[in-house]
């Protein structure tokens, strides 16, 4: 209901950028006839794409979810697989080592609309930070900071709070301090 509540609020853009954690979701937009589909920003959780003919849209956090559709054939993809022997495996890239499978880009959302449907055109939410400069000399005390912080953060139980209190949606950065800790900043629905 969070995550319902922020896209409702800010638009998938905005709502997804304030977004921490990792997560792989589709919404349907039932009065609107839209599918919303979006993946965490560093892809930990997978999301694997399948199209068919007519359209037909098939979405799956494993391969083999999708390999159970009869529609969707084990094919491999050569060119694939022979990067994989040669090189390893890769997470980032969009081909897997299974033809017509892909994986959805980390970072990134797309909208189908279910009355026409077209192709899948993910949009980023977020951009990787740049680089420090490499000439940039090292901050310490700023890095001190940051582990500090960070600790901190890991080591308080219920740090992040949902309105149900389960931490079970993804923390959206729209908190507000409070002196038990951080709590979900209130909605106009809530």
């Amino acid at each position: 209901e969070v995550l319902l509540a922020a896209i409702a609020t800010w638009g998938p853009q905005q709502a997804l950028a304030r977004c921490n954690g990792m997560w792989a979701f589709a919404l349907l937009d039932t009065q609107q006839r839209r599918l919303l589909i979006a993946r965490d920003r560093f892809g930990i959780k997978p999301l694997y794409v399948w199209r068919g003919e007519g359209g037909a849209l098939l979405l799956a956090s494993e391969i083999k979810a999708l390999l159970l559709h009869p529609a969707v054939r084990a094919a491999a993809s050569l060119g694939r697989c022979a990067e994989f022997v040669t090189c390893g495996p890769s997470a980032w890239r969009a081909e897997t080592e299974f033809g017509g499978i892909t994986r959805f880009p980390a970072g990134h959302w797309a909208e189908l609309m279910l009355d026409a449907p077209g192709a899948l055109r993910p949009q980023p939410f977020w951009q990787r930070p740049p680089l420090p400069d490499a000439a940039e000399p090292f901050d310490g005390t700023r890095a001190q900071q940051h582990t500090a912080r960070s600790s901190t953060r890991r080591a308080t139980p219920n740090c992040w709070t949902t309105p149900c209190g389960c931490g079970c949606v993804p923390t959206c950065a729209w908190a507000r301090p409070c002196r038990a800790g951080w709590t979900a900043a209130a909605s106009p629905r809530w």
